[in-house]
């Protein structure tokens, strides 16, 4: 190979200045070095050569490093001593004489040794969705100094305790090992997020919730709404429950109706409720806890009651157990279980439940007791009567001053349980009788008993309104002693032998209204019919009739006309 003469330089003689770097453990027994020297100011040099061997200037080995002006070999054996220098060449193929020799041995590396882990670190807790990066190390010591941290940190473990591989890395890479040994992480169920609260259907009070329909609801992960089995809190602040009996009828004619006994003695009932003849009642106001024993009879209309059915014990369940919640809008526990038990948890939460008031059963109508003509229904005694639940019956209107004779009258059934069941309404016949010392009674005194001053005010009194809508204006009303404020069937005529026949009652002696019959052919033309009185009293007994031997037999027409005098 051709030599660049010296003058080929712009400096006298190439400078070469070697760098050696650690050694490094490439294959086992290679080593590296690094080659650096500074670039020759001439326009002529293109690149450099580094020349190495065994033997000092003796080169069997070299690299062409281009133009750069450093370059790392790493085909070194380590231990033994080597010998190099660097030319530099042109474009032309001309190279330098070799650089000053410099000699150079790579060391033995030093052999590694495994640290000593002398206490694991401990895991905190996370959640499942959390990577293990989440969890921090805590504590933990090696014989030598360096840090703990989890192999697969981005890996995402399912809920439980797993084991986990952890990398113990010493500070001093190259004289110790890294270490991988497992540790017990623990992954806590994650908590779903409601992201819609199901809503439950109307049921009415005595359903359980198991009648109670959720729908809607949207959780953050598939899962199912149920309501809780038990209430999460006492319905009432009192120690009382409630318990619903339920029998077989029994067939026979006879009976009318039955009774429940109960007492907390076996045998011994100190308590009873007439259920009338229903099959099924609710009895409140029972000690949650105790156990009671209970009985059923039947009875028949003339009192006559069947031996005590079959006894049965039950005990009223705590307020906190399964019940049917009270009436209005109660809150009561829901459970979102999700569908993935094994990473989610279920999750309660209230929601309202509307409950509506039950409507109780009216199984036996009261009767009332007769009253004298002019006193007020509070004068009359409801006796008897019964429904499904407890309670009591009174007059709507007890101030009310009934017609004379039967009339029907409006009762509430209110339940001794108001919170939990509504008040319903039913009539009952009232009998008025007067003597015959009784005065009759004006239209104005008849007026002032029937309406109360409001309406009087309004005009719902007046001699020719009808507030009742059946027809009758009011003085009709008050000349048949009918009630202006209750429906009146109106007056219906009957063909007999003797004629179209017209028969009503009326109160005796009316000081404030005449009476008169007449019939027609065609409803223009009228003529008088005579009025009879059949049967005398405080309500007297009045007949009409229109002979059907005279004009056509087959159009008749016959009506009572009631005037002011």
């Amino acid at each position: 190979m051709n030599r660049l003469p010296r003058t080929f330089f712009s400096i006298t003689l190439l400078t070469i200045v070697f760098l050696l770097n650690v050694p490094l453990a490439l294959g086992g027994s290679l080593g590296q070095a690094r080659f650096s020297w500074d670039a020759v100011p001439d326009p002529v040099v293109i690149g450099y050569k580094v020349h190495w061997g065994t033997q000092s200037g003796i080169y069997d080995q070299s690299i062409d490093a281009g133009n750069v002006s450093e370059v790392v070999i790493g085909t070194f054996t380590q231990g033994v001593p080597y010998f190099s220098s660097i030319t530099a060449y042109s474009s032309t193929g001309e190279e330098s004489d070799f650089s000053v020799e410099i000699s150079f041995i790579i060391p033995l590396a030093a052999a590694t040794t495994t640290p000593i882990i002398t206490t694991q670190p401990a895991a905190s807790n996370i959640v499942y969705g959390q990577t293990l990066a989440s969890a921090i190390l805590i504590g933990g010591a090696a014989s030598v100094p360096g840090s703990f941290a989890f192999t697969t940190a981005t890996s995402t473990p399912s809920a439980g305790t797993t084991l986990q591989s952890v990398t113990f890395t010493p500070i001093d890479t190259a004289n110790y090992q890294t270490l991988n040994f497992s540790l017990n992480v623990t992954v806590l169920p994650a908590a779903p997020v409601i992201i819609t609260q199901p809503s439950a259907s109307t049921i009415t009070y005595g359903q359980s919730l198991g009648s109670s329909i959720l729908s809607g609801g949207v959780a953050s992960v598939p899962g199912s709404f149920a309501f809780t089995t038990r209430s999460p809190v006492p319905t009432s602040g009192s120690s009382l429950g409630r318990a619903r009996f339920s029998w077989d009828a029994v067939v026979d004619a006879r009976v009318s109706g039955y009774k429940v006994y109960w007492g907390t003695l076996s045998g011994i009932y100190n308590h009873s409720f007439d259920a009338g003849n229903v099959t099924e009642v609710i009895i409140p106001d029972l000690s949650e806890g105790l156990a009671y024993f209970s009985s059923v009879t039947a009875y028949s209309s003339t009192g006559e009651e069947s031996n005590y059915s079959v006894e049965l014990s039950f005990t009223v369940p705590t307020s906190d157990g399964p019940t049917a919640p009270p009436a209005g809008a109660t809150s009561l526990s829901v459970t979102f279980t999700p569908t993935d038990t094994s990473n989610y948890q279920t999750l309660a939460f209230n929601i309202n439940v509307p409950v509506l008031q039950a409507t109780p059963v009216i199984t036996t109508q009261p009767t009332a007791t007769t009253i004298t003509y002019g006193q007020p229904l509070a004068s009359s005694t409801l006796i008897g009567g019964a429904a499904s639940v407890l309670g009591t019956f009174a007059f709507i209107t007890p101030s009310k001053i009934p017609a004379l004779g039967k009339t029907s009258q409006r009762l509430t059934f209110t339940p001794t349980d108001t919170s939990n069941y509504l008040t319903v309404t039913t009539t009952v016949t009232v009998e008025a009788t007067a003597t015959l010392a009784n005065a009759p009674e004006s239209l104005e005194a008849w007026r002032t008993r029937c309406f109360s001053p409001e309406q009087i005010a309004v005009g719902l009194a007046a001699d020719d309104a009808d507030p009742d809508g059946d027809g009758l204006v009011n003085v009709a009303e008050y000349a048949l002693g009918t009630d202006p404020l209750v429906f009146t069937p109106p007056l219906t005529a009957v063909k007999s032998e003797s004629g179209l026949v017209l028969t009503f009652t009326r109160p005796r002696g009316l000081p404030d209204v005449l009476y008169a019959a007449e019939s027609s052919e065609d409803l223009i033309h009228w003529n008088p019919c005579p009025l009879i009185m059949i049967a005398d009293g405080p309500l007297q007994t009045m007949q009409a009739t229109a002979p059907l031997t005279l004009g056509n037999p087959a159009r008749r027409f016959i009506s009572l006309r009631v005037t002011r005098p």
